[in-house]
């Protein structure tokens, strides 16, 4: 898992008071201080939680900070996260930042994986509005409130490639929406017929494989890309598999295609290290 805006570890306390069990949390923050306490009074006891600062420039909370730039990446291994969440973080940035994170998001987030986030959201109003006057709260300095148009959010989500699987307005703190995202590409695995197909890795097969298309890679000579979601191995399978004529991972088509290169997706990782 994966939290931005962890402040004084607020998630963090509660998943560990409330006994649920993570393989890893990540919290990142842009304030130092927050991220030092952190680690000196939960990372000591709990060494699955890790925190780290991310010298990131903000107006409001840290303008002397780095400008914000396209080449921005947090530094953790693409498609690691199951979860990322971030509350009350977009309530309070700029377009351009927002476009910055939910791309880098969208590097970071695993298959099968999603976003949490809120934001101050509402329909019929300009596409971007910081301090908005007469609204939730009376706004004061700088970016205290930014408020969003539901189709303009919803477009940089898409563009980032992500889309939006569940969309709760005004259920969250002081009247923001949840919203929860998935990868754009993205296809249950449950709407095919995969019940012959074996994962390589695990040998873990029908039901009891969860696999999970990506599709964002595309497909190549007629091989779809696959992660089994219980392992995390990743390989291709023959579209033919679809309808069971098939019956391994990275198997050959009927017609005699050849496999495609290796996917450029996560190392697999050994059962039991998956990260959540």
């Amino acid at each position: 898992m994966l939290e931005v805006g962890c402040g004084p570890g607020r998630t963090a306390i509660g998943l560990l008071y409330a006994s649920i069990p993570v393989g890893r949390y990540d919290g990142v923050d842009i304030d130092r201080r927050a991220v030092e306490w952190c680690r000196r009074l939960i990372s000591r006891n709990h060494p699955e939680y890790h925190f780290v600062t991310v010298d990131a420039k903000h107006e409001r909370y840290n303008p002397r900070g780095r400008e914000m730039t396209t080449a921005f990446s947090l530094p953790f291994d693409a498609g690691v996260f199951d979860i990322i969440y971030l509350h009350s973080v977009f309530s309070n940035m700029s377009e351009n930042d927002v476009r910055i994170y939910t791309r880098e998001f969208r590097r970071l987030v695993s298959p099968g994986g999603r976003v949490f986030l809120t934001a101050f959201v509402e329909e019929g109003v300009p596409p971007v509005t910081v301090n908005p006057e007469n609204y939730v709260m009376k706004c004061q300095g700088a970016l205290m409130i930014s408020r969003y148009e539901k189709g303009h959010l919803c477009a940089i989500f898409e563009s980032c490639g992500f889309e939006v699987e569940r969309f709760d307005h005004g259920k969250e703190l002081d009247g923001q929406s949840g919203i929860y995202l998935r990868p754009r590409h993205e296809r249950a695995a449950t709407s095919l017929d995969l019940t012959r197909t074996r994962c390589p890795v695990c040998e873990g097969s029908g039901v009891d494989m969860f696999l999970s298309l990506e599709l964002g890679e595309g497909t190549q000579n007629d091989f779809l890309p696959v992660r089994c979601v219980k392992c995390r191995g990743t390989g291709w399978i023959p579209e033919t598999d679809v309808a069971g004529s098939q019956d391994r991972l990275g198997g050959r088509a009927a017609g005699g295609s050849s496999q495609p290169a290796p996917l450029p997706m996560p190392a697999v990782r050994p059962p039991g290290s998956r990260v959540v």
